[in-house]
């Protein structure tokens, strides 16, 4: 019979969790949006727990106050985000690639590519794949980019 775990620990060689916490506030927005409040997320966060959770317990798991959570509560906020649970609650590869296909989307998003990046969302893009995509669009864009327009 197995343990029911009742906290996630970080584990060794893992994304620290308010790292990967923060990382999808900042994958939840568009580029010309602010980036979301903990008030915002914690009422989203209640709403899917049918329970309340207040910004601060957001706010401590976010700035790396505390790295223990209730794997409920983790999942709920990957869920708030339409984000993969196993970035939260999964193993430290599940972390990884993930992560990796946050950082396509990132560049995607803040290289005006968001029709690629659409379809690129898949699972069988590996890692290296990834990494290697995103270094040959920052390169491209910084290479043959026009200067931005000038203000009138």
């Amino acid at each position: 019979m197995s343990q029911k775990r009742t906290s996630i620990d970080l584990p060794q060689g893992g994304l620290a969790l308010s790292y990967r916490i923060s990382r999808l506030f900042e994958v939840s927005r568009r580029r010309d949006e602010p980036i979301p409040t903990d008030s915002e997320v914690a009422a989203g966060v209640s709403t899917l727990l049918g329970k309340p959770v207040i910004p601060q317990t957001i706010a401590a798991l976010r700035s790396g106050a505390t790295d223990k959570a209730d794997p409920t509560m983790l999942s709920a906020i990957a869920r708030h985000f339409a984000a993969d649970e196993n970035y939260l609650v999964g193993t430290i590869d599940d972390q990884l690639l993930i992560d990796r296909n946050l950082d396509l989307y990132l560049v995607l998003r803040d290289e005006d590519m968001a029709m690629l990046g659409l379809r690129s969302r898949t699972d069988g893009l590996s890692t290296d794949t990834v990494a290697d995509l995103c270094a040959l669009i920052k390169n491209v864009r910084a290479k043959y980019a026009s200067p931005p327009p000038s203000p009138s």
